[in-house]
């Protein structure tokens, strides 16, 4: 398919606190999509048995989120080896990622960065896999709003470098697997 990036931006702008639904199909993104809606929900088809994929043809973070309360669920981000991160985190207090596959990026898989005065407080990844990566999920640097993460039954395999690397406090791991990673699972 044709780059996406424009029509994505515009659903996800135009479903303020709805659902943005991607039917089965490969989206191609040449520019980052932000998701800075209170309560915004993206929402794939990947785990009804088809496929839905968004795939980096440029050095960019997929998605961005930029606000609270979001969920971003069922939906397999490529980075094709050109992708900056899958899904970049900043100020997403009380945020769920659910059965994300985030692969084949040149940065991390799911990347936790805060710019000041902003919060990652509370934030869930459930049943994600981040492989591939040059780090499967990373909290960079220590940061004291990004408390309270949980990362459940989450997946990090064949990355570069970690598979988690996390640096703040109140992180939950509850189950997973982080191995076979260049540096350190966890």
């Amino acid at each position: 398919r044709a780059p996406s990036t424009a029509a994505i931006q515009a659903a996800v702008n135009a479903a303020a606190g709805k659902i943005v639904l991607f039917p089965p199909g490969i989206y191609r993104v040449s520019g980052g999509i932000t998701v800075g809606r209170l309560g915004q929900r993206i929402m794939g088809t990947a785990m009804t048995g088809t496929t839905c994929v968004i795939c980096a043809s440029a050095a960019i973070d997929i998605f961005t989120i930029t606000n609270g309360f979001v969920k971003i669920e069922n939906i397999e981000l490529d980075g094709n080896g050109v992708g900056g991160n899958g899904i970049l985190f900043q100020s997403a207090f009380r945020s769920v990622v659910s059965m994300v596959d985030a692969h084949t990026f040149t940065g991390d898989g799911f990347r936790f960065d805060m710019p000041v005065g902003s919060n990652n407080n509370f934030v869930r990844c459930e049943y994600c896999r981040a492989n591939s990566n040059n780090r499967g999920f990373a909290v960079n640097g220590f940061q004291t709003d990004n408390n309270g993460l949980v990362f459940l039954d989450c997946e990090a395999q064949s990355n570069t470098g970690q598979g988690l690397l996390y640096r703040g406090v109140g992180v939950r791991i509850i189950g997973g697997q982080y191995s076979s990673n260049g540096t350190f699972g966890v």
